[in-house]
């Protein structure tokens, strides 16, 4: 045991076992990865408040609605373009694919794009302007092109779809695909 003298040191009571008494300079040795537990703390104690923080400015942002301008139909308000519906034929050879205008109408912005395989993303394109109700389009598969500018290789490479997309005299759009082999 310890006591103070009158000087303000420390000694031994009289007839006690003297411990040794560590160092008042002494630093205190800390555990392995004190700094990380304490990140870790912090983090966790930090990740939660900025959620909520976050959360509530978002709902400060948006904008409330009085019961009077509510309505009562629950069903959600989709808009959606109208879009003419395609009587179109294709057919596939070996270096050419024709299509065929069936509908009563002509079809403007005329854009055909094959595609070697379904997962395959873009595929080559042509663009064909304007085809007369009733006519006929035969297109040789060299001149569809892909993003980069190289050209479709029909000796190389096979055609799997083909999907055309067109526009009628008001600017409706239609569109129809075929798959190949």
């Amino acid at each position: 045991m310890w006591k103070r003298n009158q000087q303000q040191r420390w000694m031994a009571w009289p007839g006690s076992v003297q411990l040794p008494m560590p160092p008042v300079h002494a630093k205190r040795q800390r555990p392995s990865g004190y700094k990380w537990a304490t990140l870790m703390v912090c983090l966790l104690c930090a990740v939660p408040v900025v959620a909520v923080c976050m959360m509530t400015s978002e709902s400060a942002n948006t904008k409330t609605v009085s019961k009077a301008s509510r309505s009562t139909n629950t069903k959600p308000v989709t808009k959606t373009e109208p879009t003419i519906k395609l009587n179109a034929m294709a057919s596939m050879g070996d270096l050419t694919v024709t299509i065929r205008n069936a509908n009563n109408f002509d079809w403007f912005n005329v854009r055909l794009r094959i595609k070697q395989s379904d997962w395959v993303f873009g595929g080559y394109t042509y663009k064909a302007g304007t085809i007369k109700a009733g006519d006929w389009l035969e297109i040789g598969l060299l001149n569809f092109v892909d993003s980069k500018g190289n050209r479709f290789q029909p000796l190389q490479q096979a055609v799997k779809n083909l999907f055309i997309t067109v526009n009628n005299k008001n600017g409706l759009e239609g569109a129809s695909g075929w798959s190949f082999r």
